[in-house]
């Protein structure tokens, strides 16, 4: 799957369970920009007449993915600035850069204090 795909897989799913329209509305069609590094991806959405209630930061929520072994791998974080997307990370737990973005159906709700739900 290209990385756009994999992107928009997960912006669907995580902004999805977030719920906010305005977020997700702005997921549906947005372009890649630069990569502060591998993982880390600058977004720019196409529409950006809704704003979300979310001004700046990152969005509530905590979006783990999971290992075979049920370990957490990584974390999947999409910031917003001034109410509009604006960069999505993935934030892998190895000491190792993953060679990919995670599926979607990896990810699993996880607590404020970091730790994965079941």
């Amino acid at each position: 799957m290209d990385e756009k795909a994999s992107i928009g897989g997960l912006l669907r799913t995580i902004l999805g369970i977030f719920g906010d329209d305005a977020l997700i509305r702005q997921a549906a069609e947005f372009t890649i920009g630069s990569h502060q590094t591998g993982f880390v991806v600058e977004l720019f959405p196409s529409d950006t007449s809704l704003k979300s209630t979310v001004e700046n930061g990152p969005i509530p929520g905590r979006y783990f993915f999971l290992a075979s072994d049920g370990s957490v791998e990584g974390e999947v974080i999409i910031f917003v600035a001034q109410g509009v997307l604006s960069f999505i990370e993935y934030a892998s737990c190895p000491d190792q850069e993953p060679d990919e973005w995670p599926e979607p159906s990896q990810l699993v709700l996880g607590d404020s204090d970091g730790l994965a739900l079941e």
